[in-house]
């Protein structure tokens, strides 16, 4: 009863919220965000990483680009963390970068955008962060080839394709071509027999 519940809030949420992918290799994720926080300015984002290092130097470079963002992970004193997410709360902070631990261990709801920098290890998490959306909430997802049967096992289990979607400005690598064509491939039908 729990699972088939599951199932339905997973598949209720995952309709209801706009996704998409983003085909980019690592290095370029920094640059890739930038473009897409100034096409988008959104209020109440989070970027969620899988690690420190991660987090910290992408909030460098967002700091320099001039966003409002501060970064929590598992270096972050408890009080730190608190008076982080409580800035961000109160619309002082626009952009909170964190590690998939750290975002599963806050209660964190009404966001209009999360970016998945990477891919959580368990296709479980990532509908958690779709939960975390308002109702006009959006979800953009970076995936490189190395995160595509994650990404896959994440569509399978929600029952939705997520849209790729290219970004105006941004360059599609020989990678990331090789990632489309793999996703786009069409599916065969079992012949009758």
């Amino acid at each position: 009863m729990v699972e088939e519940k599951l199932y339905y809030d997973t598949l209720s949420v995952a309709k209801r919220t706009s996704q998409r992918i983003h085909l980019v290799e690592n290095h370029d994720k920094n640059a890739l965000i930038v473009l897409l926080l100034q096409k988008l300015a959104p209020q109440k984002t989070i970027i969620i990483t899988k690690t420190k290092k991660e987090a910290n130097t992408l909030k460098g470079h967002l700091l320099s680009e001039d966003f409002k963002v501060t970064a929590v992970h598992g270096n972050t004193k408890e009080e730190e963390r608190v008076k982080a997410f409580q800035n961000f709360t109160d619309s002082e902070t626009d952009i909170i970068i964190t590690t998939d631990k750290i975002f599963q261990d806050q209660e964190v709801t009404q966001m209009n955008l999360i970016i998945s920098y990477a891919l959580p290890l368990e296709k479980e998490d990532y509908f958690a962060r779709l939960s975390a959306l308002n109702e006009q909430g959006e979800s953009i997802t970076l995936i490189s080839e190395d995160d595509q049967a994650m990404m896959s096992q994440i569509e399978h289990f929600m029952g939705v394709e997520i849209l790729v979607e290219d970004v105006d400005g941004f360059e599609h690598t020989e990678v990331e071509q090789q990632v489309v064509s793999k996703k786009k491939k069409p599916r065969h039908k079992k012949s009758k027999s």
